[in-house]
């Protein structure tokens, strides 16, 4: 994720629209994560003060696969605590949205299928982080039938 070429929070959908608290859109994500049978292992919020760069993570598991869900908050044109609580609040709306459309995708293509970006992968990496040559070159392994290991 490139933090550098992030919009501003103020520009985009759910500024400052509702007052539930972040913790609240993480526990609905949660909810449905688990309404598709899968596994929430982890919940965070990390903050940089350095930066100032922060993102929500949800990570769960279901049908042998985890899943890796990092959420950015998105920098504000303004300083100040409210501008920050709403660009949480603002996050966690975001990612709970896309994980319930997600889940909905899920009940036609699978749970792989739909949460397929968030997939992560061994060494750490999410499916959505690879370059396509690093695509190509996983691909094979990834399809390999475990049935016919060795042939």
């Amino acid at each position: 994720m490139n933090f550098d070429s992030l919009p501003y929070a103020d520009d985009v959908n759910y500024w400052k629209t509702g007052k539930s608290s972040a913790d609240t859109w993480l526990d609905r994500s949660q909810s449905l994560i688990e309404e598709i049978d899968g596994e929430v292992t982890n919940v965070g919020f990390s903050h940089l003060p350095k930066t100032g760069q922060a993102a929500y993570l949800i990570e769960f598991r279901a049908d042998m696969d985890t899943f890796k869900i990092v959420w950015p908050v998105l920098p504000t044109r303004y300083e100040g605590k409210k501008e920050e609580a709403a660009a949480r609040r603002q996050a966690a709306t975001f990612m709970f949205h896309d994980i319930k459309a997600k889940c909905m995708k899920a009940k036609i293509f699978g749970i792989r299928g739909a949460f397929f970006p968030f997939l992560q992968l061994p060494g750490g990496m999410v499916a959505a982080q690879l370059s396509s040559p690093e695509v190509m070159k996983r691909i094979p392994k990834l399809l390999k039938d475990p049935d016919k290991e060795g042939e």
